[in-house]
């Protein structure tokens, strides 16, 4: 079932890249460009398989300059690019290589083919964005041929870019910094697994009624929510809590005390649903554009309410292994 979803995956990701590469123009922006080429500072790396049916390891790696980011949009079965925004550029890439590992190092060189070999890289775009631009809006510069060379020292990734572009003109990029790269099913997640424990200093909680047992009849069986936290180190979403059906008018501001599981295929009050490929997460940003985000494979969540405190404590367990503490506390005044 996973590997459906990867091709599925990858499918997506390939359509957005291409709704997202503008044509080719003629470009006055080559001299910016030049000045600017040592501001890459943002990597955004994916382990694709065998993606292009040729025997070999493909990654894919995004490099970004400082004030360019990518804007995510989460839905239920589906996480989308909105497209880029900002001022800068970005090169993506693919590298094809004959041994899996944590991202492939050594010389690859520019192959345009439908089947790249071990040793290139290839599915090359670069675009520069300015005033603020969406994609669709850039420059796009060509590639006729060039050079990656990919080198770890410590924690670090050196990738040294030589290219040629279209209208013969040299350019040379360079970037220095993490590359980890991620399951493109689970977009923005890392295969390296974490230990993280955040303090909340905020949450909402929103509830629906809902009929799931008989559809059609149209009688409310239960109330889904959503609880969110919130704090400096990220943003916390539960989704599909299930619990008894409240009056209209009278749903619920906060979540009652209670303890309350991850559980797939059923609707028991007490249960939170996992019905969604993507449903309860924490990202480490805005929930827009954001640096991680861990999509939940098992939750709890643990309300108390005293008459001194209400207390959320969310542990969880992300798709690759990643574990999440959050708390938060609200002392009665």
């Amino acid at each position: 079932m996973k590997t459906l979803i990867n091709k599925i995956t990858l499918l997506a990701l390939a359509v957005v890249f291409t709704l997202c590469t503008p044509i080719d123009h003629n470009t006055d922006v080559l001299e910016k460009l030049q000045k600017d080429r040592k501001n890459l500072t943002q990597s955004e790396a994916y382990y694709l398989g065998d993606a292009n049916g040729a025997g070999t390891e493909v990654y894919s790696l995004r490099l970004m300059s400082t004030d360019v980011s990518v804007n995510y949009k989460i839905a239920s079965q589906a996480i989308t690019e909105n497209a880029y925004a900002g001022n800068g550029y970005v090169i993506y890439f693919e590298l094809s290589d004959d041994v899996k590992s944590d991202f492939p190092e050594g010389t690859f060189v520019y192959d345009n083919s439908e089947k790249p070999e071990a040793g290139t890289f290839s599915k090359v775009y670069l675009i520069v964005l300015h005033d603020g631009a969406v994609a669709a809006d850039a420059e796009k510069i060509g590639l006729s041929k060039g050079s990656v060379q990919v080198t770890k020292a410590d924690k670090n990734y050196q990738v040294a870019m030589d290219l040629t572009l279209n209208n013969g003109s040299k350019l040379e990029l360079a970037y220095t910094g993490a590359v980890v790269a991620a399951d493109p099913t689970f977009v923005r997640e890392s295969l390296k697994t974490e230990t993280l424990d955040w303090e909340m200093t905020d949450f909402s909680f929103k509830c629906q009624n809902y009929d799931v047992s008989r559809p059609q009849d149209g009688v409310m069986d239960i109330s889904l929510g959503t609880l969110t936290l919130t704090g400096g180190s990220g943003t916390i979403v539960i989704d599909d809590i299930v619990d008894v059906i409240y009056p209209i008018g009278g749903e619920p501001s906060r979540l009652a005390a209670g303890t309350y599981q991850s559980a797939a295929g059923h609707f028991s009050t007490g249960e939170i649903y996992k019905g969604k490929l993507y449903g309860s997460y924490a990202i480490n940003g805005g929930s827009a554009s954001f640096g991680n985000i861990w999509y939940f494979d098992d939750a709890k969540v643990v309300v108390t309410d005293t008459a001194s405190e209400y207390k959320i404590v969310v542990t969880a367990t992300s798709v690759n292994g990643t574990t999440i503490t959050a708390t938060y506390t609200k002392t009665a005044e």
